[in-house]
């Protein structure tokens, strides 16, 4: 049987048949607090704070019982998150199976999941390292070293076993994150240290040779180091028994631990190479036109950008780009329009929500909300753009993901194009407002050539605007479809959201409405503003390096 098939078998909700009455007591009461904490249709539930133990006291030379108190504590608080984390209709399970769009709050509700389980693996593994020291010859020493070592596997197999078929939820879980001090591959170094070989085959040695006397279950010649060990410690041992049964039965058939070097997840790094290979370098990489112009000039994306409003989703298409061969659609990139911040000013200032929320930051106004919380993204976009290096003072009105990493820019530079787009979504000024900060939120980040629109470290730029348009609690957003992309539910083009507006046009659905098309002429080598019935029809148009439908 493979490892991860015991840790399914014996998993922590299958422990109460061997549990003592004490246990069983625990284990359900647990269950009735999180049924209280966790309301397991929200995503939006509260984890557990860390409040029993401050961290200065792990970090100063602590007493025995602080340390039983400190194991105890933390095997108690893994094993409630595990379960509420881990159970059916979990939050963990609705964030896991969710096929639309994560947003930055559902997000958040990851991180903080993995930032408290790593913090509580952390506790552990400090009274371990202690007690280690100590073991020999010592049953006290070590039976509290191999119980922090026993939870903290238990728990590692867990969560091993819950991401192994949830792609999604071990990518988040794995990634870097500044707001929680997370580092890389947090959830993968949490499940190989508490595996590694080392420790499975010290739970072995000594639940064969010591498991009985530690838990006062047999009594031996000298009783008296077995009846020091504290009755929170025996407990948790008593818990624990399936578990470390399970170990046995698998280094028994497996002596030499090969199986704990094998991914549990389905390691799709070979398809997301060969994904990136064939993308590299293909959005923006274009072919030269024939006269090396586009059909929209800096006066016709001026004109245009006089028309939007911020928070005004636009979409674009340049002819023979090479990224036109790959991409499915005839609108291949989209963007967000955001105004100067003269103009963001403006257009909130009178609105009573966000000046409400501009007063809880004690702020003026909306520009200097987002100064105060993205200072260096506001610092580019109050500077002008000198366009194409010619020395022209052009006022940053756009934030787009690009090849470069997500920028600010200039209506000419990111207007550069032979069509452009506007639509607007049918939202209410502060829903704009929250959508704005959430893009600023991703500012410099780089460029995903893998299109994986479940990370958050790298974005694309359908994804920039799809991630400022999640709805929450708080606010609401745009309910955009994910297309399975080579295999990976994970993208929205561009061009689904020129066919998202047609399809739901003068319906009870709509969300966006239409603002203002120009189509460019390569024979006239101009732009014309077309109607509204020629963009509801633009999305089924022909793509390919140079559209057929392109004038």
């Amino acid at each position: 049987m493979a490892f991860i098939n015991i840790i399914e078998k014996y998993s922590i909700r299958a422990l109460e048949e061997k549990m003592s009455k004490f246990s069983r007591t625990i284990i359900i009461l647990t269950f009735l607090v999180n049924a209280v904490v966790f309301n397991s249709h929200s995503m939006q539930a509260k984890l557990p704070d860390v409040t029993a133990i401050p961290d200065n006291l792990i970090k100063q030379p602590r007493t025995f019982a602080q340390d039983v108190k400190l194991l105890t504590d933390s095997a108690e608080k893994i094993s409630r998150l595990s379960a509420s984390a881990f159970g059916k209709n979990s939050y963990l399970e609705i964030f896991s199976n969710k096929e639309k769009i994560f947003s930055q709050r559902e997000v958040r509700t990851a991180y903080r999941f993995i930032y408290l389980f790593s913090r509580y693996i952390n506790r552990l593994a400090k009274i371990s390292e202690k007690y280690e020291k100590e073991n020999k010859n010592n049953l006290i020493a070590s039976t509290l070293d191999v119980t922090a070592k026993v939870v903290a596997a238990h728990a590692a197999a867990d969560i091993m076993s819950y991401c192994k078929d949830k792609p999604r939820l071990h990518r988040i879980l794995n990634e870097e994150n500044k707001e929680f001090n997370l580092p890389a591959m947090t959830q993968e170094n949490i499940v190989k240290h508490a595996l590694r070989p080392s420790v499975i085959a010290q739970i072995y040695k000594f639940r064969i040779s010591h498991y009985e006397e530690a838990a006062g279950i047999i009594k031996t010649h000298d009783n008296n180091q077995s009846n020091l060990i504290p009755n929170e410690i025996k407990s948790i041992l008593l818990a624990q028994e399936t578990f470390m049964k399970g170990i046995i039965k698998e280094v028994v058939k497996k002596s030499a631990l090969r199986f704990l070097t094998r991914s549990v997840v389905t390691n799709t790094k070979e398809k997301l190479e060969k994904i990136k290979t064939m993308l590299l370098g293909i959005t923006n990489t274009a072919y030269e036109m024939e006269n090396g112009e586009r059909s929209i000039k800096p006066e016709h994306a001026s004109d245009f950008c006089n028309k939007l409003e911020p928070g005004d989703i636009i979409l674009n298409r340049c002819e023979n780009n090479f990224s036109n061969i790959v991409l499915r659609g005839f609108w291949i990139h989209s963007m967000l329009y955001i105004g100067s911040p003269e103009k963001a000013v403006k257009y909130f200032e009178k609105d009573e929500k966000v000046k409400s929320l501009c007063r809880k930051y004690n702020v003026n106004n909306f520009v200097e909300l987002l100064e105060a919380h993205y200072p260096e993204a506001v610092k580019v976009w109050k500077t002008t753009d000198s366009l194409f290096g010619d020395g022209g003072d052009e006022p940053r009105q756009i934030i787009e993901a690009m090849p470069t990493g997500v920028i600010i820019t200039s209506a000419p530079q990111a207007l550069n194009a032979d069509h452009a787009a506007a639509i607007r979504p049918k939202l209410r000024k502060i829903d704009k407002a929250k959508a704005i900060m959430r893009a600023f939120s991703y500012f410099a980040k780089k460029y995903d050539l893998c299109f994986d629109f479940t990370s958050e470290k790298n974005v694309v730029c359908t994804e920039l605007v799809a991630k400022a348009y999640t709805s929450d609690v708080k606010s609401e957003g745009l309910d955009f479809q994910m297309e399975n992309v080579y295999g990976l539910i994970m993208a929205i083009p561009s061009n689904i959201i020129a066919e998202k507006f047609s399809k739901e046009y003068k319906t009870e659905k709509q969300e966006l409405d239409f603002v203002s098309f120009m189509r460019g002429s390569r024979k006239s080598k101009s732009v014309e503003y077309e109607s509204l019935k020629s963009f509801l029809s633009s999305y089924k148009w022909d793509d390919g390096l140079k559209s057929k439908d392109a004038r």
